[in-house]
Order: structure tokens, then C-alpha cells, then sequence
């Protein structure tokens, strides 16, 4: 399954929207292969002075995500995965990892580290 916002919120937070906007399933072929098409998301942040705000602010970070799309791979008799690809040109880009966890100094002493996100 992909998702991806529609630059305010999820559908399941914002009932206007009609359930599962802006998602879909993919099945993949014999061999595994798999296409989409996707509108070119844009990046959005969390929702202003809520709780996620205010801790991400005492940690001295920002809410801000960059354009991507999420995807939910499953298969029977495998646990479920989830990951994300990021939107080359979007300008937040830089900011993709500042929500994972990794100080400025970890990510720079570990230029190979956990960063599997996938740019197009």
C-alpha cells in the first residue's frame, strides 16, 4: 500500500476527505515486479502548537517532513515494512532524517548509517 498526504492531513485525521484519499494497493507480479503512479506529493509538517510540536520543540527540533510517499510492503509468512521514498527536488529534502532520531553529529560520524530511504 502507498500513501502520501495531501499537504494538510491524512484522511484519517481530516474527515472531509473521503476514507483512503490518496491511497492504494499494489499487487506485484510473478516476479516480484511492481509500477505506480503517484501525484507528486508535497511536504508538510505536524500540526502547529499540538503535543508533537511542543516536544519536538523542547528537543530543539522541528515538525517539518519533506515530500514522499510511504509504502507498506507485507507478504504472508513475513513481517510487515514499512519505508518511504523522498521527492529529489523538494526543498525540505535535507530535512528527511531530522525525525529519525540522529543527532547532526551521529549522522555525520555515520555517513553510511540507516538512512534506507529512497530518493527519486
Amino acid at each position: 500500500m502507498a500513501r502520501q498526504p495531501d499537504g494538510h492531513l491524512y484522511s484519517h485525521f481530516d474527515t472531509s476527505q473521503s476514507e483512503f484519499n490518496l491511497r492504494g494497493t499494489i499487487l506485484t507480479d510473478e516476479k516480484g515486479r511492481y509500477q505506480f503512479r503517484s501525484f507528486i506529493p508535497v511536504g508538510y509538517s505536524v500540526p502547529p502548537n499540538g503535543a508533537t510540536d511542543a516536544l519536538l520543540k523542547q528537543l530543539g527540533r522541528h515538525g517539518s517532513r519533506p515530500a514522499h510517499i510511504h509504502f507498506f510492503v507485507s507478504a504472508p509468512g513475513y513481517r510487515k515494512l514499512t519505508t518511504q521514498i523522498n521527492i529529489e527536488d523538494d526543498p525540505g529534502s535535507p530535512a528527511a532524517f531530522d525525525l529519525q532520531g540522529f543527532s547532526p553529529a551521529q549522522r555525520a560520524a555515520n555517513p553510511n548509517a540507516v538512512f534506507s530511504a529512497v530518493t527519486i
